[in-house]
């Protein structure tokens, strides 16, 4: 599929597939790919569920598999602990609710 760069900007092995906005849109150079909606999910523009993020900060697949998880600082990171992108204007209460996962971490 593709990576999540720190810049925000997602890419396959070939090109640019598009950017995550700070209103949570994905978008490729002319229209929106995808978008985060209020309660976690991860949609593409037909509406079709492409993954989740759980309350923990978990991000899943539609195949519920841990692609990574949101940290308090906003950072999305693999089991690896690489970082695959930032998440901005995240809710005040997802945040505090990161922040208390983070300390177990």
């Amino acid at each position: 599929m593709g990576e999540i760069s720190k810049d925000g900007i997602v890419r396959n092995d070939i090109t640019t597939i598009g950017m995550i906005k700070p209103d949570g849109t994905i978008r490729n150079t002319t229209t929106i790919t995808g978008k985060i909606t209020a309660d976690g999910s991860i949609r593409n523009d037909k509406n079709q569920l492409l993954g989740k993020i759980e309350a923990d900060g978990t991000v899943r697949n539609d195949c519920n598999q841990v692609l990574g998880k949101i940290h308090s600082n906003g950072e999305v990171r693999n089991e690896y602990n690489q970082c695959l992108g930032v998440a901005q204007n995240i809710p005040k209460e997802w945040v505090a609710i990161f922040f208390f996962f983070d300390l177990f971490d």
